[in-house]
């Protein structure tokens, strides 16, 4: 999490890397805003869009199971979910985006 000076109304900006074992990774990035009136999210999250679309494949809905996302992300929050199987080496990813990043698989 980043959080811009006090001084200015800049939404924080959030990534997260989860690492479930040696099953799943999770990538989310995300502009969180700090107000949800129109005129903060038009000017601080609505250019966003730009980017959601530029990689579709990462813009879909995320599900919340413990609690409204619509208080604590943007509606342009992207995600990343990475299945990991060592001993086929398949990789649940979509062939139509390119990657935001490459991973290399670690082995011990």
């Amino acid at each position: 999490m980043i959080y811009p000076s006090h001084h200015y109304d800049l939404p924080l900006l959030g990534i997260d890397f989860l690492s479930f074992g040696q099953v799943k990774n999770l990538i989310v990035m995300d502009f969180q805003p700090l107000f949800q009136d129109e005129a903060y999210l038009k000017k601080y999250i609505h250019p966003l869009q730009t980017l959601h679309d530029l990689y579709p494949d990462l813009a879909q809905g995320l599900e919340m199971k413990f609690y409204d996302a619509n208080q604590y992300f943007s509606k342009y929050l992207l995600y990343h979910v990475r299945l990991i199987s060592y001993n086929s080496q398949i990789y649940a990813e979509s062939p139509k985006t390119p990657p935001l990043c490459t991973s290399i698989p670690l082995r011990s």
